[in-house]
């Protein structure tokens, strides 16, 4: 089993017929406006598309782990269960998390764990940071972020 895509959006939607809708694709970074009187943490909705090819040997039924986190802190845990469907040999985690409690600007960092249904380790991936900058009237974030070509 290997991860084939990882994508960060602002939203996903399930469509009929197997399909998913993404919308608001991220790059590697993203910028967030806030004003300056707002106070942190500040609520950000953000969706995780995960896919990945299932591979000879592995098992059918598996289960999977996706945390988020900023500065060492777990800010939102996705779990849940499936099985392989001969059907196709691409699995596909859609995951929405309407609530993101972003501390400031910092990397949102990912880890994506899958397990076979009685425990076995198939997968423990880094998936790629996203850089979040804070763009407020006095914040110095916006200094760095317009010299790195932001």
């Amino acid at each position: 089993m290997k991860v084939i895509d990882f994508i960060v959006a602002e939203d996903i939607r399930v469509e009929q017929g197997n399909k998913n809708s993404v919308m608001g694709v991220l790059g590697d970074s993203m910028i967030v406006a806030i004003p300056n009187q707002v106070q942190f943490p500040v609520g950000l909705r953000l969706a995780f598309l995960v896919r990945l090819e299932w591979e000879n040997g592995d098992p059918e039924a598996f289960q999977f782990e996706f945390k988020v986190r900023q500065k060492g802190a777990d800010l939102a845990t996705f779990a849940g269960a499936g099985v392989h469907s001969h059907d196709s040999a691409i699995i596909t985690l859609p995951l929405v998390a309407p609530f993101l409690p972003i501390a400031a600007g910092d990397d949102l960092n990912f880890h994506l764990a899958m397990r076979a249904e009685k425990g076995k380790a198939l997968l423990s991936e880094i998936l790629r940071p996203l850089r979040v900058i804070i763009n407020s009237g006095s914040n110095p974030s916006i200094a760095s972020a317009a010299s790195q070509g932001l």
